[in-house]
């Protein structure tokens, strides 16, 4: 800092060259804590647990070499130097992989947070942009993809240990909102209701009353003026016949009052439609029956949700999507919007150490 060179640099050139220079200091530090540790030489051999029941057998395995690893950090690259114990044909062992408790990945589990983040936020391509620049290990689009996906495994198991207990005041009524909004798959699947009905085949599916209304106007049209006082007082009260459970009457009454007017050419064909459609999603609409129920019959939150949760990130220009990518994304998300995903990662990194080095895999034999 106090060189010739330095002392000719703007302030900006000098921040930025010191960005590299600190990031390489905290590298080095890095390593040297690593080297200090040793290699997890825990003796001459070890005993590993193989199979499982009946079948569960302890395996002796000798300490044969030194492996490096290399391990992606927020200061850039690190080896750590593992005594591996192992034997012909069997997977080795590192016992320094579980002391320093490494992930899967050769990226550092703050980095996979990071890159996490950063998608959750906005695109790939912008997010390992971000961390190239921010960090000294830059990572590939495709990886932070993969990391996204491996990162969403604990979501549900997160969300269910958190659950509490059905208690005297918990109602038996779970209502769930659906909407078809936010993400262009790769490959079209079947309507929205078919899908949904496969998926819960015991709940009770709604037609959105806003939606069902919009029809209604479609239909006023054909006999009024858009805009006009007529129109409006014509879709009010049927929308109140609506809403005591007079649908079917509702559809018969359209396509009574079309016939009289003797309509022709399209808004015959939208009367047809329009009808159709209602009478098709009757039993979708028994609205006086789901407000009896304390049911909500408008998605004006999940349609709210949606638009945070998915079409925000979901649905920029061009962007298409493959299911497992989609669905990891969604579940990192939805914990980041609920100010759960520090509380979540923790969790994640948890289950993923017990994965990876159960207890009692392997001990330690003194010859």
């Amino acid at each position: 800092m106090m060189s010739e060179e330095a002392m000719t640099l703007s302030l900006s050139e000098l921040e930025v060259a010191q960005d590299k220079r600190g990031r390489e200091v905290q590298r080095l530090l890095l390593q040297a804590n690593l080297d200090a540790r040793g290699t997890g030489n825990v003796g001459p051999s070890i005993e590993v647990m193989r199979g499982g029941g009946c079948d569960e057998t302890m395996e002796r395995l000798p300490a044969q070499r030194i492996h490096t690893r290399k391990i992606h950090s927020l200061f850039g690259e690190v080896i750590a130097k593992r005594t591996a114990y192992g034997a012909p044909g069997a997977e080795s062992l590192h016992p320094l992989d579980e002391e320093i408790a490494l992930p899967e990945r050769s990226y550092t589990q703050e980095m996979q947070r990071r890159a996490g983040i950063a998608a959750i936020r906005g695109p790939f391509d912008e997010g390992v942009d971000e961390l190239a620049a921010t960090t000294g290990s830059p990572m590939k689009k495709l990886t932070a993809e993969q990391v996204v996906r491996e990162a969403a495994t604990d979501f549900d198991a997160f969300y269910a240990q958190r659950q509490v207990p059905a208690g005297e005041n918990t109602g038996p009524i779970l209502v769930c909102a659906v909407d078809c909004k936010g993400i262009a798959m790769v490959k079209p699947e079947k309507a929205l209701q078919h899908r949904v009905v496969t998926k819960l085949p015991d709940l009770t599916l709604i037609l959105d009353l806003p939606h069902a209304v919009e029809y209604v106007w479609r239909a006023a049209y054909c006999f009024h003026p858009e805009g006009s006082d007529d129109a409006k007082q014509w879709v009010k009260e049927r929308t109140l016949r609506i809403l005591r459970g007079e649908i079917s009457q509702v559809v018969k009454g359209i396509r009574q009052s079309a016939t009289k007017r003797g309509l022709r050419g399209p808004k015959k064909e939208t009367i047809r439609l329009v009808t159709q459609y209602l009478y098709r999603n009757r039993h979708r609409m028994r609205y006086h029956q789901y407000l009896k129920d304390g049911i909500p019959i408008a998605s004006g939150a999940v349609e709210g949700a949606c638009k945070n949760l998915v079409k925000d990130r979901f649905e920029r220009s061009g962007m298409r999507w493959t299911i497992p990518t989609a669905e990891g994304l969604l579940k990192l998300r939805a914990a980041y919007l609920s100010d759960d995903l520090d509380e979540y990662w923790k969790f994640h990194t948890k289950m993923e150490q017990t994965r990876l080095y159960p207890e009692g895999l392997w001990r330690p034999v003194e010859n």
